[in-house]
């Protein structure tokens, strides 16, 4: 089981990172709470995954890659600290602080990919020069490989060799270091979704932020439900909206057939 879950980290890893396909990898590869549902199928654990993603998701739902550079790799969030936890049944709050530490190490690989691949970017714009196609695309079959190479090893040796070790560190953990890994993993989903609110900067939405806290935490609907509600939410936004401004565009236009007259 070690071997498929290290090996599937390390191709969604390297998929996410390379972001093959641009828009599906960022869809698919690099969200965790897609991997989670890879994960969850291979360990047979789709509840604890689905749950482990979605969290690990709230985290990162509102960074934003200011000139494609993140504060965070959620992509090895998702990739590697979720097989682990499966593997090692943490809960929610321990893998959440597992997925940030994760993140930000992972980061530091992405330097070291754009600095290796801005050379084959330099080396297309000379074989673009001389309208060389089938070199540019054997250099870009070449900087796949590179990242391939950069991304995929951590990942693999991680999730391999990284739940035995967990296992070791969380049996010898105090259980204050414990205690203060599931408080700051159960706070850092409300951060992220704060920061949201803060991104967004529209005082008329806070209501539906509200309106979801009470349904989530007060009445204790399941995250599913939620989202179903929360999408439905949307969808009677959306077209109330559209009918108020046909109504506007209908009062305008009957308003300007007046003045013709």
């Amino acid at each position: 089981m070690e071997l498929v879950l290290a090996i599937v980290s390390g191709l969604l890893y390297f998929f996410g990172s390379a972001q093959i396909g641009y828009c599906f990898a960022e869809g698919f590869a690099w969200m965790p709470l897609v991997q989670a549902v890879v994960f969850g199928a291979i360990t047979g654990q789709m509840t604890d995954a689905i749950i482990i993603g979605a969290t690990i998701s709230a985290l990162y739902v509102s960074v934003v890659p200011a000139g494609n550079n993140t504060p965070a790799d959620s992509c090895a969030a998702g990739a590697i600290a979720i097989p682990i936890a499966l593997m090692a049944h943490m809960n929610v709050a321990a893998a959440s602080a597992l997925a940030v530490s994760v993140a930000i190490i992972g980061n530091l690989l992405q330097p070291i990919q754009y600095n290796v691949n801005g050379i084959y970017a330099h080396m297309c714009d000379k074989h673009a020069a001389k309208g060389d196609y089938k070199a540019i695309v054997r250099t870009c079959w070449m900087s796949l490989g590179s990242t391939f190479l950069i991304r995929f090893p951590i990942a693999f040796v991680t999730v391999y060799f990284g739940a035995g070790m967990v296992d070791k560190m969380m049996a010898a953990m105090p259980e204050w270091i414990s205690n203060g890994l599931t408080v700051s993993g159960g706070v850092l989903p409300a951060l992220g979704i704060a920061v949201t609110l803060t991104v967004i900067d529209k005082n008329q939405y806070i209501p539906l932020f509200l309106f979801g806290y009470f349904f989530v935490v007060v009445m204790k609907l399941s995250i599913l439900a939620a989202s179903i509600l929360g999408i439905c939410a949307v969808i009677l936004y959306v077209v109330i909206s559209l009918e108020d401004q046909k109504d506007l565009v209908a009062v305008i236009g009957a308003g300007d057939d007046d003045d013709d007259d």
